[in-house]
């Protein structure tokens, strides 16, 4: 059952000489625990959104920002789009696998149906669940993102570090669910060690979020579910 992302795909392998890798790594890391078991959601005090974010700092790539993907403005739309929003992090670095895009009638161009594009299929220790009913708290599920494990294909998790990361069903394995982001630009939210945020994304209604308590976005996707 794949979630519309061959279009996705063509664009970047199409674009994929536009951008190098970004940034450092964290070397692989695991939580050992929970840290969220202890988190107040509830506290959710009169915080302003962040006004004038650092866009620039921003590791959004040009390649991420030229995919013919959907594009959403709002959060409601975000939520709206993606069938499960969770708060966790990848364990690893994942596997890449190389996949064909021949038979792929829908593509235009003969070229681009004969290309083939690499998948990193990544473990995501799945720490909380905000929206969707088939998905478990403190459970492992395969985690797909476009590209290897160092390119800027689309915004790539860092692992060991939290996310609240918004995302659907992109294929299955043996009967079990691989996910995907629902938006390569606007999925993900990284949660620092204080539990405040920092988007990934350079559009303003998820950069506003910056610097916000975890507890504020988890508050305005409840209002929207």
């Amino acid at each position: 059952m794949k979630h519309k992302i061959y279009a996705l795909i063509l664009a970047a392998a199409v674009s994929a000489g536009m951008c190098g890798c970004s940034g450092n790594k964290k070397a692989d890391s695991s939580a050992s625990e929970n840290r969220f078991d202890a988190y107040n959601f509830s506290s959710v005090g009169d915080n302003e959104y962040n006004a004038s974010p650092d866009i620039e700092a921003k590791p959004v790539s040009k390649i991420c920002s030229s995919i013919d993907g959907p594009v959403y403005s709002t959060l409601k739309e975000l939520v709206d789009a993606s069938d499960y929003i969770v708060i966790g992090h990848a364990t690893d670095k994942g596997e890449v696998k190389n996949i064909s895009l021949t038979g792929e009638d829908s593509l235009p161009d003969k070229t681009m149906q004969e290309a083939t594009v690499p998948l990193t299929y990544r473990t995501l220790r799945v720490e909380k669940v905000i929206k969707g009913s088939s998905i478990s708290e403190n459970a492992d599920v395969s985690f797909m993102q476009l590209g290897e494990p160092e390119d800027s294909m689309e915004v790539k998790l860092e692992t060991g570090e939290d996310y609240v990361i918004f995302m659907n069903i992109y294929d299955d394995i043996d009967g079990k669910p691989v996910y995907q982001v629902s938006s390569f630009t606007d999925s993900t939210f990284r949660i620092k060690e204080d539990y405040s945020l920092l988007a990934g994304s350079k559009n303003e209604y998820c950069a506003r979020y910056d610097g916000l308590p975890l507890s504020t976005l988890v508050s305005d996707i409840e209002k929207e579910i």
